[in-house]
């Protein structure tokens, strides 16, 4: 039988009618001829009694009468006429009467009857009569039986079988093969394809099987959908991310692939890339000379099949280095060897230029808590200094000693103008801003700074006529101004010429999108101090106004003057930006917001008001610094105050509820003990409302005293203070209850 209609549907649809047909068939041949032979056999039996039966009497009789003749011819007869094929009449005397054979057949049906004959005197055994049939006529019978009705049976199935296969073959086979058909001429795209039903006729279970197959079209569509829809979040996900892909095979030192985002993350080309030498392209060549050891490291794992991440240094076409990290995976290769590696790689060059600022801050963080660390004590030390010497030089009458006096004092200012600087830089310190004509500035500042400019360098202005007012601390702008001529002194050291020039300006949102810059867009008033010296080297650019970086030579600057500038014009809330060109110059642009009518701030250096209504009044103070307490105590005693010292906030509270009221509290910022400066203020004023108040402070910034619930009328002071500032401020905070 051929072997493809064996596997067919139909030939296995005959067979799963056939076998339980044929099974049957045999079955129900089997109970046919059992019941065929022994309904036979029983017609038989009953035939051969029923002849007998009637004939006893008889046989009694004529054996009464001796009459043998008539018994032998009735024995003769039955096997004669009959089914019968043996006949025997036997008795104890000897008598023995047979017609056929008798025990020829030991599958015959014998049966034997006693002749008794009744006499008056009681019952006579006469002997005994045997019969014996074949049983062969119910044999045959039955078989013919069977052999009939199995040929009949199997005629019948055969009919069956092939008018069962001619229906599902029209029914199930043909339409299961048009269905076949269409789905094997299926288009490329699943949502066009359809059943064609027409092709057969509709059935409940074939409907079903469309039904189910159109359903699995529209899932397989919405998985494809699904995938598609994945695909493309990952692809976006990847673009967004910037992520690379590329495979590389160490055995033959190259790449199998790449895309182009991996090629261009190495500024190549798709084809550069993939005629690269792994080894020694790129592990000797482009990675960092401090890498290589790493990058060979890194071969010698790939080799080993083992998966790993990377973060290498890769010099670009441009010279620069770019940190790319890289993901390699190993694969599995049929052949069993190593050093085949899928690559995602992603270019953090920004991550690690962010993680660098961030460094940068941290680093400015800590050197800022060291420096308002440093500046509270020093300044301590200088208000202590300070006050000691106008208190001597109030004492002394001699001149010479007076000069030598002035000249400490001096000293100490320009300790104090020092320490305020370094808070600048880190933007600790306290400004005072004023409303300023930054013209005005730049002329003072050009005059004065003049000796600090040697003859060989031209300074040339050009200010711009209705500049805009700024808000500034004037001795920091000054400042600023100040370390940029020195910076531009020291790139001319054979000469040159200096330009400072002022302008209005306006940023607005686009152009700061376009030069990544950090600043507000806004009104801002420019300051432009530009020199002809060496300039800077681009790769020095970005490090300038870090702490302590410089490029001259031992002894020859500290390396903050900048990063005094920089810190000054973000706590103003500028920018400063420099432009330079080896061989042609330097230029630092400084950017000041503007203001608008804006009068300016009141200062402690606005005109005293009269004293006399102040004479006399109470003053506690609070500071923890025994020398400074001394010398404020001093000082406000000789102006008339009775004044109570106190060497903390917790200690100033327990004598004002011994000794209160009073009518100022004059207050260090920062002090031991649970009560600062302005939670002591809030702590007395809930006891004594009008109370007024100055606060001191060596470094505290605008946010210490700001939000804390006390008034815009008190007073700040910024340590060290002069005698003159310090009681100006006094009578100016006990004028204000007035």
């Amino acid at each position: 039988m051929n072997r493809s209609f064996k596997n067919t549907l139909g030939f296995k649809a005959i067979l799963s009618v056939a076998i339980p047909m044929l099974a049957i068939l045999i079955l129900v041949s089997m109970v046919t001829g059992v019941i065929t032979y022994q309904s036979t056999n029983k017609q038989l039996e009953d035939s051969v009694q029923n002849t007998v039966v009637d004939d006893l009497d008889l046989i009694r009789e004529a054996l009464w009468q001796l009459d043998l003749n008539a018994v032998q011819s009735k024995l003769d007869a039955y096997v004669k006429f009959g089914q019968i094929t043996g006949a025997m009449i036997s008795d104890d005397n000897g008598l023995s009467l047979m017609a056929g054979s008798l025990g020829g057949d030991p599958q015959a049906y014998v049966v034997t009857y006693d002749l008794i004959y009744q006499k008056v005197s009681g019952p006579l055994n006469l002997g005994v009569l045997t019969l014996e049939a074949s049983r062969k006529a119910a044999w045959s019978k039955a078989q013919e039986q069977v052999l009939t009705f199995v040929m009949i049976a199997l005629f019948t199935v055969i009919f069956t079988i092939f008018l069962i296969n001619r229906l599902l073959d029209r029914l199930v086979l043909t339409p299961i093969k048009g269905i076949a058909e269409d789905l094997r001429q299926r288009p490329s795209n699943w949502s066009k394809l359809q059943i064609n039903q027409a092709k057969f006729s509709e059935t409940n279970e074939l409907n079903g099987l469309v039904s189910s197959i159109h359903e699995m079209r529209d899932q397989i569509l919405t998985s494809q959908d699904l995938a598609t829809r994945g695909l493309k979040r990952f692809a976006t996900a990847a673009e967004i991310a910037g992520l690379g892909y590329a495979t590389s095979d160490l055995n033959e030192d190259r790449f199998l692939e790449c895309d182009d985002k991996y090629a261009a993350m190495h500024h190549l080309s798709v084809d550069e890339m993939l005629k690269l030498s792994i080894k020694k392209d790129i592990v000797e060549l482009m990675n960092h000379p401090d890498d290589l050891e790493k990058g060979r490291e890194v071969c010698r794992q790939i080799l080993c099949g083992e998966s790993l991440e990377d973060i290498a240094r890769v010099r670009v076409t441009d010279g620069k280095y770019r940190y790319i990290k890289k993901i390699f995976s190993a694969k599995e290769m049929p052949d069993g060897r190593h050093g085949v590696v899928d690559i995602v790689a992603q270019d953090v060059t920004e991550i690690f230029a962010v993680r660098e600022q961030l460094l940068q801050a941290q680093k400015l963080e800590a050197i800022g808590h060291l420096t308002g660390g440093v500046a509270h004590d020093f300044n301590n030390l200088l208000a202590v200094i300070l006050g000691n010497l106008e208190l001597l030089q109030e004492k002394i009458s001699n001149e010479q000693e007076n000069q030598f006096i002035a000249s400490a004092i001096a000293a100490t200012m320009r300790g104090a103008d020092l320490t305020k600087n370094m808070l600048s830089f880190a933007r600790r310190a306290r400004l005072e801003p004023k409303t300023l004509d930054l013209n005005d500035v730049v002329r003072n500042t050009k005059n004065w700074s003049s000796r600090a400019l040697p003859a060989t360098i031209n300074v040339e202005t050009s200010l711009l006529a209705g500049l805009w007012k700024i808000s500034c601390d004037p001795t920091s702008t000054e400042s600023a101004i100040l370390n940029l001529f020195l910076n531009a002194r020291d790139a001319m050291l054979d000469g040159g010429k200096l330009t400072v020039e002022t302008a209005n300006v306006r940023i607005d949102q686009e152009y700061l999108e376009t030069r990544h810059e950090e600043i507000m867009p806004g009104r801002y008033v420019m300051l432009a101090i530009s020199d002809t010296g060496g300039g800077i080297h681009q790769e020095n650019l970005p490090e300038i106004f870090e702490p302590f970086f410089t490029s001259k030579g031992p002894g020859e600057g500290s390396g903050l003057g900048l990063s005094m500038v920089q810190g000054f014009m973000k706590q103003s809330g500028g920018a400063v930006r420099v432009y330079s060109e080896v061989g042609v110059g330097t230029t630092f642009k400084l950017y000041f917001p503007a203001m608008f009518d804006v009068s300016e701030s009141a200062s402690i250096d606005a005109p005293t008001r009269r004293l006399s209504a102040t004479q006399g009044a109470r003053i506690l103070v609070a500071e923890d610094e025994l020398d400074l307490r001394n010398v404020i105590v001093t000082i406000l005693e000789s102006n008339g105050y009775q004044v109570v010292a106190a060497d903390s906030g917790d200690a100033a509270l327990k004598i004002y509820e011994k000794s209160g009221p009073f009518d100022l509290l004059l207050t260090d910022i920062v002090m031991p003990g649970k009560l600062q400066g302005p939670k002591l203020a809030i702590a007395l004023r809930e006891l004594q409302p009008s109370l007024s108040a100055v606060f001191m402070s060596g470094y505290a910034n605008e946010a210490t005293v700001h939000g804390n619930g006390l008034r815009p009328e008190d007073v700040r002071l910024m340590k060290p203070v002069s005698k003159a500032k310090l009681t100006e401020a006094v009578q100016r905070a006990l004028n204000e209850r007035i």
